[in-house]
């Protein structure tokens, strides 16, 4: 009889225990980030923040989705309608005659509301990175991978940032949770959780789009049995058909704002321009003459519309001078980019949006963000050759869209940030595995993950070395 209840008592206590740990490690999370955003408030909004922070006070102030006089979706809209609830316009801006033209500057002071919102998301980022590991290991994996979201520098910091890296990370992450979920389990609602996740993800970042469609790939292929991959097949349907339920009123809006078809947002073409003017361009360097002058040129040009079809000229034109040398090209400055260990914060600090910084603090974040970057990497590499077939063609999926993309089009450290809960559940399934993770790679799998991780070293030595 003792022996019949040992383990049904044992229950409960585990549930406990494993909910004491998550709230433990949601509190800390929360704790990180609360008390770096303390410290360092406030903090100066630098490039798209400061699109993201207006067209939310214009939001806010019954004006609609506009930034200055005519651009009407320049990007994506479901950020800063998130922020609009609780943007202050009257307190936030320094200047507005009800006009969302005349809108000049802000205060910083105003920006709090907004940035306790991305406080929350940043909490709720580690959660979804332990469902997200949960659904597609275990819960050690999952808990792992949360503890490594949770002390992420580069986490703590988009998290009192006003870019939409913040949410779409949230939400791309989740979205990949439930699919895995509904390819465990098989439930429609989890098919239709994951379409609305990808398309709330697609309205503040685009490139959910083919991730959803590379996911759904993964979904069908993960089934052996022909009466499973119909099922697979019926549920992939259901995935993209909500996804574009979520994104038609707004592709419906852009017809009637524009008589033209712009399903989410004009920045597209303009981003891709950007990334492919190549003059004066250099390794690991993503600003070059060119894009100072194509950037320019397109800010010259008034109605949003003749933006988009200037860029999309200019573009295809590069593309179709020299196809073959502009992929090289491609491929030798966007991957390193991509890969680099640089951080959006380094780059506030270099340009004085936290004021003035001490030079050991300065250190401190460049050695903890190098470090932890490249430790999650190379951890994340070895998860990926160790994982099963079915678990190491999702990450593969993924990341090679992502990187198809952005070498396509524009990259930069901003760009790989989403993506890195996906990369850490695969490191924390190399830190809880341990060594029988790397007995399970054979002699050529081993010389591959050796190659990619020392390229990974090699571009964050060489852009450590860079002047």
């Amino acid at each position: 009889m003792t022996s019949d209840r040992a383990p049904a008592s044992r229950t409960p206590s585990r549930r406990r225990n494993r909910l004491l740990a998550g709230v433990a490690l949601l509190l800390v999370a929360a704790g990180l980030r609360i008390g770096v955003a303390e410290a360092v408030a406030p903090v100066k909004p630098l490039g798209d923040e400061m699109y993201y922070v207006l067209v939310a006070a214009n939001l806010a102030d019954g004006m609609g989705h506009v930034y200055g006089k005519n651009a009407r979706a320049l990007r994506p809209p479901a950020h800063p309608w998130l922020l609009s609830w609780v943007a202050q316009p009257d307190r936030l801006m320094t200047s507005s005659t009800g006009e969302a033209g005349t809108r000049r500057g802000v205060r910083l002071a105003g920006l709090a509301p907004l940035v306790r919102m991305q406080l929350l998301i940043g909490c709720l980022l580690v959660g979804a990175t332990v469902w997200l590991g949960t659904v597609l290991f275990d819960l050690r994996v999952g808990f792992v991978a949360g503890c490594l979201a949770a002390i992420y520098p580069t986490f703590i910091a988009y998290s009192h940032y006003l870019w939409s890296e913040n949410l779409f990370a949230l939400l791309i992450t989740a979205a990949l949770a439930a699919l895995v979920a509904n390819a465990r389990r098989g439930r429609v609602v989890q098919a239709v959780a994951a379409g609305l996740l990808f398309g709330a993800a697609a309205l503040t970042r685009e490139i959910a789009l083919p991730a959803a469609l590379v996911g759904v790939l993964w979904r069908v292929l993960a089934v052996d049995e022909a009466a499973d991959r119909r099922r697979a097949l019926v549920h992939g349907g259901i995935v993209l058909g909500t996804a574009l339920c979520v994104i038609a009123p707004w592709a419906i809006r852009n017809h009637l704002t524009f008589d033209r078809i712009l399903p989410i947002s004009s920045v597209g073409w303009i981003a891709i321009g950007e990334g492919n003017a190549l003059e004066g361009a250099r390794w690991l360097r993503p600003a070059s003459p060119g894009r100072s002058e194509f950037r320019r040129e397109v800010l010259a040009i008034d109605d949003e519309s003749e933006r988009i079809d200037f860029a999309r000229r200019r573009t295809l034109s590069v593309i179709t001078r020299d196809p073959l040398g502009w992929a090289f090209t491609k491929l030798w400055l966007n991957l390193p980019l991509m890969f680099s260990p640089d951080a959006f914060q380094l780059y506030k600090l270099r340009n004085g949006s936290y004021g003035d910084v001490s030079p050991w603090k300065v250190r401190f974040v460049t050695v903890a963000t190098y470090s932890v970057y490249a430790a999650v990497m190379i951890l994340a590499v070895v998860g990926i050759a160790a994982a099963n077939p079915r678990q190491r063609w999702l990450a593969l999926l993924v990341s090679g869209v992502v990187l198809a993309v952005h070498v396509f089009a524009n990259a930069n450290s901003r760009f790989r940030m989403p993506w890195m809960p996906l990369l850490m559940v695969y490191a924390a399934h190399t830190l809880v595995s341990g060594r029988p993770a790397l007995a399970r790679l054979g002699p050529r799998c081993r010389i591959a993950v050796a190659g990619v991780c020392g390229w990974v070293l090699f571009v964050c030595a060489s852009f450590v070395a860079l002047p």
